[in-house]
């Protein structure tokens, strides 16, 4: 951090791997898809990721390449396995009745 502004200058590369790791919980999902949208040289407006304000700069872009199916086949089957786990987890849980048991409740909340 800058100690006279106040402001933290960072970088990230977006390439295939980010982009293959990319889910919910990925800090930078936002970022990452404005680094996409940009040009290269070009640079973003300001925009709002979390709690901090964000401006990307694109310093270069390079085409992706060719990989074998046997170089990505298990990530292929690991992300198509979270998608039908998370498909599965959200359907139990809309599924999912609750009830609340009185007694056993006053039971825990004095202990």
């Amino acid at each position: 951090m800058d100690a006279e502004s106040g402001w933290k200058a960072s970088a990230f590369v977006v390439n295939e791997d980010t982009l293959r790791s990319r889910d919910l919980h990925t800090p930078d999902q936002l970022a990452i898809e404005e680094a996409m949208k940009l040009p290269e040289n070009g640079v973003s407006e300001v925009f709002a990721d979390g709690d901090r304000l964000v401006v990307l700069k694109c310093v270069a872009r390079k085409g992706g390449g060719y990989r074998p199916f046997n170089d990505v086949k298990e990530d292929v089957r690991r992300r198509l396995f979270e998608e039908k786990f998370d498909t599965e987890v959200e359907r139990l849980a809309a599924e999912a009745k609750v009830t609340l048991e009185e007694n056993v409740y006053r039971a825990i909340r004095l202990q």
